[in-house]
Protein backbone atom coordinates (compact mmCIF):
# COMPACT_ATOMS: atom_id res chain seq x y z
CA UNK A 1 0.00 0.00 0.00
CA UNK A 2 1.20 3.37 -1.05
CA UNK A 3 1.99 5.98 1.44
CA UNK A 4 0.24 9.32 1.44
CA UNK A 5 2.13 11.71 0.11
CA UNK A 6 0.98 15.33 1.57
CA UNK A 7 1.44 18.95 -0.72
CA UNK A 8 3.93 20.73 0.88
CA UNK A 9 4.13 23.76 -1.74
CA UNK A 10 0.96 24.87 -4.15
CA UNK A 11 1.00 27.01 -6.48
CA UNK A 12 -2.34 28.16 -7.57
CA UNK A 13 -2.59 30.37 -11.35
CA UNK A 14 -6.41 31.72 -11.25
CA UNK A 15 -7.72 32.97 -14.90
CA UNK A 16 -9.65 36.06 -15.20
CA UNK A 17 -12.93 36.58 -17.00
CA UNK A 18 -13.62 34.98 -19.80
CA UNK A 19 -10.98 32.60 -19.45
CA UNK A 20 -11.10 28.67 -19.32
CA UNK A 21 -9.54 25.81 -20.55
CA UNK A 22 -11.58 25.56 -23.75
CA UNK A 23 -9.36 27.73 -25.54
CA UNK A 24 -5.28 28.72 -25.41
CA UNK A 25 -4.88 31.85 -23.70
CA UNK A 26 -1.58 33.40 -21.46
CA UNK A 27 -2.77 32.19 -18.33
CA UNK A 28 -2.38 28.52 -19.81
CA UNK A 29 0.88 29.11 -20.92
CA UNK A 30 2.19 30.48 -17.53
CA UNK A 31 0.59 27.38 -15.62
CA UNK A 32 2.53 25.03 -18.46
CA UNK A 33 6.11 27.04 -17.09
CA UNK A 34 5.18 26.59 -13.97
CA UNK A 35 4.89 22.93 -13.69
CA UNK A 36 8.22 22.34 -14.41
CA UNK A 37 7.78 22.62 -10.04
CA UNK A 38 5.54 19.82 -9.72
CA UNK A 39 6.79 16.56 -7.88
CA UNK A 40 4.69 14.40 -5.19
CA UNK A 41 4.94 17.18 -2.73
CA UNK A 42 4.79 20.61 -4.84
CA UNK A 43 1.56 21.01 -6.96
CA UNK A 44 0.35 23.73 -9.65
CA UNK A 45 -3.18 24.15 -10.00
CA UNK A 46 -5.26 26.19 -12.57
CA UNK A 47 -8.26 27.20 -11.79
CA UNK A 48 -11.15 29.87 -12.67
CA UNK A 49 -11.55 33.37 -11.18
CA UNK A 50 -15.03 32.40 -10.14
CA UNK A 51 -14.44 28.65 -8.04
CA UNK A 52 -15.88 27.56 -4.96
CA UNK A 53 -12.88 28.95 -2.58
CA UNK A 54 -14.38 27.54 0.38
CA UNK A 55 -14.25 23.96 -1.39
CA UNK A 56 -10.39 24.57 -2.63
CA UNK A 57 -9.56 26.26 0.97
CA UNK A 58 -10.92 22.98 2.17
CA UNK A 59 -8.87 20.31 -0.12
CA UNK A 60 -5.56 22.47 0.53
CA UNK A 61 -6.21 22.37 4.13
CA UNK A 62 -6.64 18.10 4.00
CA UNK A 63 -3.94 17.65 1.32
CA UNK A 64 -1.46 19.91 2.48
CA UNK A 65 1.02 18.91 5.88
CA UNK A 66 -0.73 16.31 8.22
CA UNK A 67 0.87 17.63 11.87
CA UNK A 68 1.00 21.10 10.68
CA UNK A 69 -1.23 22.50 7.71
CA UNK A 70 -0.12 26.26 8.39
CA UNK A 71 3.13 25.25 7.27
CA UNK A 72 1.84 24.39 3.54
CA UNK A 73 3.50 26.77 1.24
CA UNK A 74 0.87 29.05 -1.18
CA UNK A 75 2.33 31.29 -3.91
CA UNK A 76 -0.92 32.84 -6.03
CA UNK A 77 -0.71 34.06 -9.53
CA UNK A 78 -3.67 35.93 -10.45
CA UNK A 79 -5.39 37.86 -13.51
CA UNK A 80 -7.91 40.41 -13.65
CA UNK A 81 -10.82 39.32 -11.79
CA UNK A 82 -8.76 36.35 -10.73
CA UNK A 83 -7.14 39.30 -8.33
CA UNK A 84 -10.16 41.42 -7.46
CA UNK A 85 -12.55 37.94 -7.04
CA UNK A 86 -10.42 34.72 -6.50
CA UNK A 87 -7.57 35.52 -4.77
CA UNK A 88 -9.42 38.02 -2.42
CA UNK A 89 -11.64 35.02 -1.62
CA UNK A 90 -9.60 32.17 -1.65
CA UNK A 91 -7.07 34.28 0.44
CA UNK A 92 -10.13 35.00 3.10
CA UNK A 93 -11.08 31.41 2.93
CA UNK A 94 -7.72 30.18 4.45
CA UNK A 95 -7.34 33.12 6.77
CA UNK A 96 -10.58 31.35 8.45
CA UNK A 97 -9.06 28.61 8.63
CA UNK A 98 -5.74 29.48 10.16
CA UNK A 99 -3.11 29.35 6.60
CA UNK A 100 -1.46 32.08 4.60
CA UNK A 101 -0.43 32.82 1.20
CA UNK A 102 2.96 33.37 1.55
CA UNK A 103 3.72 35.50 -1.92
CA UNK A 104 1.21 36.58 -5.12
CA UNK A 105 1.63 38.06 -8.29
CA UNK A 106 -1.54 39.76 -9.39
CA UNK A 107 -1.76 40.63 -12.80
CA UNK A 108 -4.00 43.97 -13.81
CA UNK A 109 -6.28 43.18 -10.94
CA UNK A 110 -9.76 43.96 -11.52
CA UNK A 111 -11.86 44.81 -8.36
CA UNK A 112 -15.25 42.27 -8.08
CA UNK A 113 -18.32 43.19 -6.65
CA UNK A 114 -21.03 40.28 -6.28
CA UNK A 115 -23.81 43.15 -5.98
CA UNK A 116 -22.49 45.42 -9.31
CA UNK A 117 -19.82 43.47 -10.90
CA UNK A 118 -19.42 45.87 -14.29
CA UNK A 119 -19.73 48.89 -11.50
CA UNK A 120 -15.77 48.75 -11.05
CA UNK A 121 -15.27 49.04 -14.86
CA UNK A 122 -17.41 51.65 -16.13
CA UNK A 123 -17.95 54.34 -13.04
CA UNK A 124 -17.06 57.63 -13.78
CA UNK A 125 -17.59 58.69 -9.66
CA UNK A 126 -15.84 56.01 -8.13
CA UNK A 127 -12.53 53.78 -8.18
CA UNK A 128 -12.29 50.48 -6.53
CA UNK A 129 -8.82 49.18 -4.80
CA UNK A 130 -8.35 45.72 -4.12
CA UNK A 131 -7.35 45.33 -0.38
CA UNK A 132 -5.03 42.15 0.11
CA UNK A 133 -6.03 40.17 3.28
CA UNK A 134 -3.66 40.48 6.06
CA UNK A 135 -2.67 36.75 5.75
CA UNK A 136 -0.62 37.32 2.41
CA UNK A 137 3.07 37.72 3.15
CA UNK A 138 4.66 39.63 -0.11
CA UNK A 139 2.47 40.75 -3.23
CA UNK A 140 4.35 42.28 -6.82
CA UNK A 141 1.64 43.24 -9.20
CA UNK A 142 1.33 44.67 -12.58
CA UNK A 143 -0.65 46.61 -14.24
CA UNK A 144 -1.23 48.94 -17.32
CA UNK A 145 -3.07 52.07 -18.58
CA UNK A 146 -3.81 51.50 -22.17
CA UNK A 147 -7.45 50.01 -22.20
CA UNK A 148 -10.19 49.33 -19.80
CA UNK A 149 -10.80 47.36 -18.04
CA UNK A 150 -7.84 48.72 -16.03
CA UNK A 151 -5.97 47.24 -13.26
CA UNK A 152 -7.14 48.86 -10.30
CA UNK A 153 -4.48 49.83 -7.06
CA UNK A 154 -4.04 47.31 -4.65
CA UNK A 155 -3.26 47.98 -0.82
CA UNK A 156 -2.80 46.22 2.46
CA UNK A 157 -4.65 48.58 4.22
CA UNK A 158 -2.70 49.09 7.66
CA UNK A 159 -1.42 45.89 7.65
CA UNK A 160 2.40 45.38 8.54
CA UNK A 161 2.38 42.03 7.78
CA UNK A 162 2.20 42.06 4.40
CA UNK A 163 4.39 43.61 1.94
CA UNK A 164 3.36 44.80 -1.44
CA UNK A 165 6.28 45.81 -3.78
CA UNK A 166 5.53 48.93 -5.74
CA UNK A 167 3.42 48.17 -9.53
CA UNK A 168 5.26 47.93 -12.83
CA UNK A 169 3.41 49.59 -15.10
CA UNK A 170 3.21 48.02 -18.95
CA UNK A 171 2.57 49.05 -22.08
CA UNK A 172 0.01 46.65 -23.32
CA UNK A 173 -3.37 46.32 -23.31
CA UNK A 174 -5.87 44.61 -20.90
CA UNK A 175 -6.59 41.28 -22.37
CA UNK A 176 -2.68 41.13 -23.20
CA UNK A 177 -1.45 41.28 -19.68
CA UNK A 178 -1.42 37.41 -19.43
CA UNK A 179 0.67 37.12 -22.43
CA UNK A 180 3.69 39.49 -20.81
CA UNK A 181 6.80 38.42 -20.71
CA UNK A 182 7.19 40.26 -17.79
CA UNK A 183 4.32 39.02 -15.68
CA UNK A 184 5.86 35.23 -16.62
CA UNK A 185 8.67 36.46 -15.56
CA UNK A 186 8.07 37.58 -12.28
CA UNK A 187 5.96 34.46 -11.79
CA UNK A 188 8.81 32.25 -12.25
CA UNK A 189 11.38 34.33 -10.26
CA UNK A 190 8.76 34.07 -7.28
CA UNK A 191 7.82 30.01 -8.08
CA UNK A 192 11.73 29.53 -8.11
CA UNK A 193 12.39 31.35 -4.84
Amino acid sequence: MLADTRIQTRHICISGFLQSIAKPVGFERLWLKLRKHESPQVRVSYLPWDSDWSAVAEHLMRTGPEDDFTSLKIRVYAYSWGVGNGFVKLAKELRHRGMTIDKAVLCDGVYHSGWFPWRAVFSPFWTPRIVVPDNVGEVWWLRQREDKPMGHDVRADDCASTTIHDAKVLSVGHSYMDDSPEFHRTCLKVARS
